[in-house]
């Protein structure tokens, strides 16, 4: 299951952040996609990203991250390291082996 959490429109614009090159090239978040199999855990993790002016994607499994990340537009991922299915790992290789830039990841 995937839910796109509309973001509120009088939160502070999103921030500048560098990207994994070393800090070269600087890229705008504005997109994060929240991959847990937990609701509460994705509730916990979305809603204070919201709350800051993030739109953000949620994702309950690794293939549905994936599809997620795949459209396009995900500037930042949060996972959960231990899924069913495809686990945390394994996400990330797939999302580095399928990016043609770079993004960060971070698991939890």
């Amino acid at each position: 299951m995937a839910r796109t959490t509309p973001a509120m429109t009088d939160s502070p614009s999103p921030r500048p952040c560098p990207l994994p090159d070393g800090g070269a090239s600087q890229s705008t978040i504005r997109r994060v996609l929240v991959a847990d199999d937990s609701p509460m855990q994705r509730r916990i993790l979305a809603g204070p990203l919201t709350r800051a002016g993030y739109q953000v994607a949620e994702a309950d499994t690794g293939e549905a991250a994936l599809a997620i990340m795949r459209q396009g537009g995900i500037d930042l991922i949060i996972s959960d390291w231990m899924m069913p299915g495809m686990t945390g790992p394994e996400f990330c290789r797939a999302v580095r082996t399928d990016r043609a830039r770079p993004m960060s990841i971070s698991s939890c």
